[in-house]
């Protein structure tokens, strides 16, 4: 889902997302608006000790 690219000139890799993972975003955007819309669930909640 992630590809990493190397550079022969500098010590620096830079990652991008594959086909893949490309057409998972579409997922993850869908869960982090359902976060959104339920965090006040989250942030009210006590948490155990």
């Amino acid at each position: 889902m992630i590809s990493a690219v190397s550079f022969s000139t500098t010590i620096t890799v830079e990652y991008e997302l594959t086909q893949s993972g490309e057409s998972f975003k579409t997922v993850l955007e869908s869960m982090i608006e359902w976060g959104l819309q339920h965090s006040e669930l989250t942030l009210h909640t006590k948490q155990p000790d």
